[in-house]
């Protein structure tokens, strides 16, 4: 094997690369990637919204401990937002330089087993795609109606130099990214008005019942300029003057409501680089089916689109590459293992099965519950919101993890420790550093 070729440069496909050297490939490897380095997560997700997140729990922290209300500058904002993207990513092209692995700016897909470049077909050792996923929309086009890559793009100044000012902003999905979006900026902009529909009948409708119960009474609580609407579709979007005009249906009836800005947050597609093949199937070492050399990782296997979840792909790709036989497998049990986090305030986080999913399965079991009002350290930060719920099974195992509290993104990986052997570190998280030493 002299030649490693991957398909896009985020943490799936940057992390495969630097993996393969760690193991000792000497091999040439080459990424081609058509936008930017570190994929969506660093540019245009992950990283800005959580930049912005910190401004946010800032707010807080200094309403709670000083009964202090802060404004913040826009264009502190900005460019704090800014110089954090432009420095990760500045850190990811000094390690593939560092691990002397070639970057090639273009678009690649795959046609016939061959790599296409340019329209030229060019042969290949291993392949490695991990094309990461796009936004979905509702089909409505407009300049005021932002993805994530519009949001943390090109549109990011604009938009937050409006919102400072004070308008009204539709939020469209109750996921977590959507919720985490309404969090940080109904807390940051108090003088701006945001409304988040959600068409299922409850928001994170993934997560365990008392999570999403002490979500809603947090955020009723802390973001009285925050509107809710659940059971709630959108009929029809139009444009009057600037803004955008809204009609959707609530279990009330039909409403209509004049926005400035709308944001998607409504899930995401995989993107299949792969010509003339709708349904991308793989085994459980992330192979693609009837292909020895074509692996996966990232978003592009679906399920949970996660950052933590494709580097943790990554590595066991870049062990099956080298290995003669593959041998490291992403199961079922794995894919529970992956916690899932949203960025409010507070934060929650979630492992594992819910209570629902263990009484539907048929299972005994136990479960512990202790809130952090009781907890000193919680108490001395003023951050007293939420709790801890582990799920054990009859034989003392752990089923599910779910978490709400101030810093549940460097708490979730406590309990995996119990008894897994599949440890993900969140990200961006500290904990994540042990990525790197374990």
């Amino acid at each position: 094997m002299k030649d490693v070729f991957i398909i896009g440069g985020g943490p799936a496909g940057t992390k495969v690369a630097q993996e393969l050297r760690i193991l000792g490939f000497e091999g040439n490897i080459t990424i081609f990637e058509d936008r930017f380095l570190g994929g969506e997560c660093t540019n245009v997700g992950c990283i800005p919204s959580k930049t912005l997140y910190n401004f946010a729990k800032l707010r807080i922290l200094c309403k709670k401990q000083a009964n202090v209300n802060i404004e913040i500058n826009p264009s502190t904002i900005i460019n704090t937002v800014k110089k954090v993207v432009n420095t990760i990513r500045k850190g990811i092209e000094y390690n593939l330089k560092r691990y002397d692995i070639k970057v090639e700016n273009k678009i690649a897909k795959v046609r016939n087993n061959r790599i296409v470049i340019d329209e030229k077909e060019y042969g290949f050792d291993v392949l490695v795609l991990s094309t990461g996923s796009s936004p979905l929309t509702l089909g409505y086009k407009d300049e005021k109606i932002l993805t994530n890559r519009e949001l943390w793009g090109n549109y990011f100044d604009d938009f937050i130099n409006e919102v400072s000012k004070g308008i009204k902003v539709l939020i469209v999905g109750g996921g977590y990214i959507g919720l985490e979006t309404a969090s940080m900026l109904s807390t940051i902009f108090t003088n701006s008005n945001f409304t988040l529909i959600e068409k299922e009948k409850d928001i994170i409708f993934t997560a365990d019942t008392d999570v999403i119960n002490e979500i809603k009474k947090n955020f009723q609580k802390n973001n009285q300029n925050l509107t809710i609407l659940t059971n709630t579709t959108i009929k029809n979007i139009t444009k009057n003057s600037d803004n955008l005009i809204v009609e959707y249906e609530t279990p009330e009836g039909i409403k209509k409501e004049e926005f400035n800005f709308i944001i998607m947050s409504i899930g995401r597609k995989i993107n299949n680089p792969i010509e003339n093949l709708k349904t991308l199937e793989f085994d459980e070492y992330l192979r693609l089916k009837n292909s020895e050399n074509i692996w996966l990782a990232g978003d592009i296997t679906g399920g949970k689109m996660l950052a933590h979840k494709a580097e943790f792909q990554a590595k066991l790709v870049a062990h099956n590459i080298i290995q003669k036989k593959p041998t490291k497998r992403f199961t079922k049990t794995n894919d529970l293992q992956i916690p899932s986090i949203m960025f409010s305030i507070p934060e929650a986080g979630w492992y594992g099965l819910t209570e629902k999913e263990v009484k539907e399965m048929g299972i005994e079991y136990i479960v512990k519950k202790s809130f952090l009002s009781a907890n000193a350290r919680a108490i001395a930060d003023n951050s007293r919101e939420g709790f801890v719920k582990i799920i054990y099974n009859n034989r003392g195992e752990i089923l599910g993890t779910h978490v709400v509290a101030s810093n549940v993104s460097e708490l979730i990986n406590i309990p995996m420790v119990y008894n897994s052997e599949t440890i993900v570190y969140p990200h961006p998280t500290l904990s994540e550093i042990f990525n790197e030493l374990l």
